[in-house]
């Protein structure tokens, strides 16, 4: 859910979230191990998700973010992007593995490590850190609507009913 929290981060919450979950016969689960979701912006901007424990470990997360100007493409650590009519098309980080594997320690760590130095810095310079609790929480709104709509499966609004000071909103600050 890495992938996630960092679509969430960047562009906000979605507006609205459709899943369906399942188990798969890879684990003798009581849960569901496996999910597929549209995740609606609004405008036109959707998002696609596939989530799953049984996929072989190592598997790099995947999300694609559809827009009215581009496509970005977001699989393991590499972010491409492609404006609508192949004007241009711009890609960033590199190929390789950036999923759970059955090693832990194999895991890129170098994410982490920026995000736990800039909070080091940001408590001691007074200032917000990029990722925040509230950033979290968000996330967990989202993966809350996805859980509740699994079961249904219909769409279910992300709102931050009951929950004091959250207001959801996309980014526009870059």
């Amino acid at each position: 859910m890495h992938a996630l929290d960092l679509l969430v981060w960047s562009v906000g919450a979605p507006r609205r979230v459709v899943a369906l979950t399942g188990r798969s016969p890879v684990h003798t689960l009581e849960a569901e191990d496996s999910i597929a979701a549209l995740l609606d912006y609004g405008g036109g901007a959707a998002v696609t998700l596939y989530a799953t424990t049984a996929a072989s470990p190592g598997t790099p997360e995947r999300l694609t973010l559809v827009g009215g100007r581009a496509t970005a493409v977001l699989d393991g650590p590499r972010l491409d992007v492609w404006e609508v009519g192949g004007r241009a098309s711009r890609s960033w980080g590199a190929e390789g593995p950036s999923g759970i594997d059955a090693d832990t320690n194999l895991m890129p760590a170098q994410w982490h490590t920026e995000l736990l130095r800039d909070a080091v810095a940001a408590f001691g310079q007074g200032r917000p850190p990029l990722a925040s609790g509230r950033s979290a929480l968000h996330t967990q709104l989202v993966v809350e609507a996805l859980y509740r709509s699994g079961g249904s499966p219909s769409w279910v609004d992300v709102a931050p009913a009951g929950i004091p000071g959250a207001t959801l909103r996309a980014r526009t600050d870059g």
